[in-house]
């Protein structure tokens, strides 16, 4: 069951690429939203009445991440209050 999992993953990664990046800028979509998104690579949300490409880069900023940077240096060392 796995070995079949991996290969229909490994043969429809394009739509799961696809279906990702529209669900981080929608962040929810209907049936009818996906199936048109493996059809086509694109699907028009209701709420925005655009054609949406999830090929398309964004105009939104990357975070730079985090490589070579300590925990204290982007703020996840733990801060106790003090009394």
């Amino acid at each position: 069951a796995e070995n079949h999992a991996k290969k229909i993953l490994k043969k429809n990664i394009k739509h799961l690429h696809n279906l990702a990046k529209a669900l981080l800028e929608f962040e929810t979509m209907s049936g009818d939203d996906v199936n048109e998104l493996i059809k086509k690579g694109k699907f028009k949300s209701k709420s925005q009445n655009n054609k949406t490409d999830v090929n398309k880069k964004t105009s939104l900023p990357t975070s730079g991440g985090t490589k070579g940077k300590s925990k204290r240096d982007i703020g996840l060392d733990p801060n106790p209050a003090t009394t």
